[in-house]
């Protein structure tokens, strides 16, 4: 190549200029014609072992591959601006990160000038005006950290290991490389979103990364930094390397931070004295005194006339807040309070308004005086803390007045402590009789209380004594007969004595209505075939001087209910509703289903949409129904009524209204206590000359349930008695008379006294066609015993015997209940059902 081409011999001098500054010279055909003192410095070589030597060999090797060099001197030659940061390579293999501006060089065709920066060691930077200067004006004011190379198809970024530790990342690991998100997640939560999205952008545009941010260094010190970088791409238009460098520009930013608040500070008081005048004069016809202080210093700002005379002294010669304990502000207590509490401060501190306080104020003539303090924040327009105002009341007089008060309060108080003397003798005594009033109270109550007991006593003390005076009379005469050899007359006697005893179990079985203990088998029961049944049984037991009616629906209207308690209840009713009517009346019997809604349960009154408003004459359901279908049974006669005083006792055992030896008051105490027990409930409604309604609800069945076939129970009756009986009953006496009852039958019994026995029986194999077993046996119970049985022996028939029902249970399928005391006839029925598979 001829030197006449190169440039003048005063280009040297010109790279000699330029210290720190790398600036290469490089001819058409790629070759490095001049190396500058900065270069050699930068590729740590003389420039005679670079010159006339292709430049590439300045770049590394994968960018030599891709052509990135040629592109660049391509775009720098027609006449793009060409600026590239990333990784430029030495002959010693080593390499550094760079800044390098390619532009053609002036009457050379086809050379190029590059300018090169090392950008992983801090350098002043001259950058040229335009949409640089920003950047230059960057370097300039801060610290040059270092530059990254960042792979986005491998997600790999390398780094120096200045960047690497402002970041937070261990130097090896930078050097080798890692994920961009170990450098992104040192960045400041608010800002890395941003940052984030940028970083996208560029990636999928090319435009130039330029972003100010914040990132926490290892130290958890937050740092600014600004970030310049472009993404490259390959041949098939996809990124191939993202370049960049870092440079630390916290001082700036913070040196920029403090002239903005100086700035907004200076602004502030400016307007602050601005309005210091007017508002001077605003606060001089004020009733109370108002000063206002800065909210920054503390400063007094303003105050009016009031505030001067309450004080004592000029408002602009009062020192900052910071400085009242020189001016006497005292507590309650006459100490000083500490700055942070006077409420100026609390309320700028806090920005809101301060409660009324009472402080102590030591006046400059040396005078205390007791004054109102209520303070509050001032804001400007764009809601920054401007000012503190506070206001003061005189208030020495009140809390003198309120001194003169409290004394004369104390000596009121010895007066009172006085004359409380002389009437704490009275106190105790008047304390010694209430106590004793009480103790006469409380006596008076349990005497209620056992004279409620004895007179429950007594009704069934009564009825018990006269059917055991005609048991106990029957088989003496029946003893007296039989020795007498007078057996003709004993039967007579022995059906006195059954009577008396059938009488008795009935009275026994209406208390334990009443306790809803009884027996019951709840089945699907037909209501209305129930009352057409015993229509000619009322009729006559009524007599002609009371017309029935009834009113039933079409559909059949079934009740979850034990039947024949249900006709006993029923009987109940009717009898009670004929002794009301002495003279005649009417009697109707009413049935339908009611839905009961939990609005309903909780307000008797309330009515389903669109239904007009209940009257308390119809039929309200009892607030205490659980919401369901209920079968409704109402007996309603025109008889006398009830007085509200006996309205309110109709439902307690043995009260009756009749005449000693016509009734025993357990009618409605029985209906009461099935009702409960069946799961519903019972309510009368009476008026004394109009009559009463007695309303019966009961639980409508499940969904699909069917009453049962009236034939059933003749059929099963009628059912031969064959088979062996397992008999579980603790009560020798009771055990035995059942198993002469069940041998009577027919049948083979098997008897044991515990549960434990029973069911070594049936483990043992024995064959067992039914259990008959009593419900509380100890140990294991009848219903225990019955499923440990059915487990053993599906399907086996289970009859359950139980003077009372502790808990109501749910029977399966093939199990029954009978109630003791029970008759032969009654043993058998239910036996024979069972076995015949009813």
């Amino acid at each position: 190549m001829d030197d006449s081409s190169l440039p003048e011999p005063a280009l040297d001098d010109l790279l000699a200029s330029l210290p720190g500054l790398a600036l290469l010279l490089v001819d058409a055909g790629g070759h490095i014609r001049r190396f500058g003192a900065g270069a050699e410095a930068l590729f740590r070589v003389e420039a005679g072992a670079m010159l006339d030597r292709p430049a590439e060999l300045t770049w590394p090797l994968r960018d030599v591959a891709s052509q990135l060099p040629q592109r660049l001197r391509a775009q720098a030659l027609a006449g793009d601006r060409v600026e590239y940061q990333g990784w430029r390579a030495r002959p010693d293999g080593s390499h550094f990160l760079g800044l390098t501006r390619m532009a053609p060089l002036r009457g050379q065709p086809g050379w190029t000038v590059e300018t090169l920066r090392d950008l992983s060691e801090p350098a002043p930077v001259r950058a040229p005006g335009g949409s640089d200067e920003h950047f230059a004006s960057a370097l300039v004011a801060s610290n040059m950290v270092g530059g990254w190379d960042w792979d986005p198809a491998a997600d790999r970024i390398t780094a120096n290991g200045r960047l690497a530790a402002l970041f937070g990342v261990d130097a090896h690991d930078a050097a080798r490389g890692v994920p961009l998100q170990r450098f992104l997640d040192a960045i400041h939560a608010d800002d890395r979103a941003r940052i984030e999205a940028v970083v996208a952008h560029s990636l999928a545009t090319g435009a130039l990364f330029a972003e100010e941010y914040r990132v926490t260094d290892a130290d958890g010190e937050l740092r600014w930094v600004f970030a310049r970088g472009r993404c490259e791409y390959d041949g098939a238009g996809q990124p191939s390397r993202f370049p960049g460098a870092i440079v630390d520009i916290t001082d700036r930013k913070r040196a920029e931070i403090g002239l903005r608040a100086t700035t907004e500070r200076n602004r502030a008081v400016e307007l602050l004295e601005a309005e210091k005048a007017r508002l001077q004069a605003v606060l001089s016809h004020a009733p109370v005194g108002i000063v206002f202080a800065d909210a920054e210093s503390g400063q007094i700002l303003a105050g009016n006339r009031r505030a001067e005379e309450i004080l004592g002294h000029p408002i602009l010669r009062t020192p900052d807040y910071e400085g009242y304990p020189r001016w006497g502000l005292l507590d309650a207590a006459g100490q000083p309070v500490p700055p942070e509490r006077f409420p100026i401060a609390r309320a700028m501190l806090a920005a809101e308004v301060t409660p009324p306080e009472t402080y102590q104020y030591l006046r400059g003539d040396g005078r205390r005086v007791w004054i109102g303090l209520n303070a509050a924040p001032v804001f400007d327009r764009d809601g920054r803390l401007m000012a503190g105002v506070v206001t003061i009341t005189d208030i020495d007089d009140q809390m003198r007045a309120r001194a003169a008060l409290a004394r004369f309060g104390e000596e009121l108080e010895q007066q009172v402590a006085a004359r409380t003397a002389e009437l704490s003798a009275a106190n105790r005594r008047l304390r010694d009789e209430m106590v004793e009033r009480q103790r006469a109270e409380e006596l008076l109550r349990q005497s209620q209380k056992m004279e409620a007991v004895g007179q429950l006593t007594g009704g069934i003390a009564h009825d018990f004594n006269n059917l055991l005076t005609g048991i106990l009379g029957s088989l003496t005469l029946m003893r007296k007969r039989m020795l007498a050899g007078r057996h003709d007359e004993a039967e007579r006697f022995i059906a006195s004595a059954s009577q008396s005893a059938h009488r008795a179990a009935a009275l026994v079985q209406r208390l334990l209505s009443f306790s809803r203990q009884q027996a019951l088998d709840p089945r699907p029961v037909d209501i209305d075939a129930l009352v057409r049944s015993l229509i000619d049984l009322f009729r006559r037991t009524l007599g002609e001087h009371i017309a029935v009616r009834t009113r039933l629906g079409a559909a059949p209207t079934l009740a979850w209910s034990d039947e024949n308690q249900l006709e006993a209840a029923l009987v109940n009713l009717v009898i009670n509703a004929r002794d009301a009517m002495p003279d005649g009346g009417e009697l109707a019997i009413a049935t339908a289903v009611q839905r009961v809604t939990t609005d309903a349960a909780g307000d008797p009154f309330a009515t389903q949409p669109g239904q007009p408003r209940r009257r308390a004459g119809d039929f309200v359901p009892p607030t205490d129904l659980a919401p369901g279908d209920y079968l409704r049974l109402a007996v309603t006669d025109t008889g006398c009524g009830m007085a509200p005083e006996v309205l309110a006792h109709a439902f307690e055992p043995f009260f009756t209204t009749k005449p000693v030896g016509q009734g025993t008051g357990l009618g409605l105490s029985m209906v009461y206590g099935f009702a409960r027990q069946s799961g519903g409930a019972v309510r009368i409604e009476s008026q004394p000359g109009k009559g009463s309604t007695v309303a019966l609800w009961l639980p409508c069945p499940p969904a699909g349930a069917a009453a049962a076939d009236p034939a059933e129970p003749a059929a099963a009756a009628a059912a031969p008695s064959c088979g062996s009986v397992l008999l579980v009953e603790d009560d020798d006496a009771v055990r035995r008379m059942v198993e002469g009852l069940l041998a009577d039958l027919g049948l083979r019994v098997l008897a044991a006294g515990a549960g434990d026995a029973a069911l070594a029986l049936v483990d043992a194999g024995v064959p067992i066609d039914l259990l008959v077993s009593d419900i509380g046996l100890p140990g294991l119970d009848g219903h225990q015993l019955a499923a440990e049985v059915r487990q053993r022996r599906p399907g086996l028939p289970v009859l359950l015997m139980t003077g009372y029902a502790e808990r109501a249970e749910a029977l399966p399928a093939r199990c029954e209940i009978i109630a003791k005391p029970f008759d032969a006839e009654r043993l058998a029925a239910q036996v024979r059902r069972l076995l015949a598979g009813g």
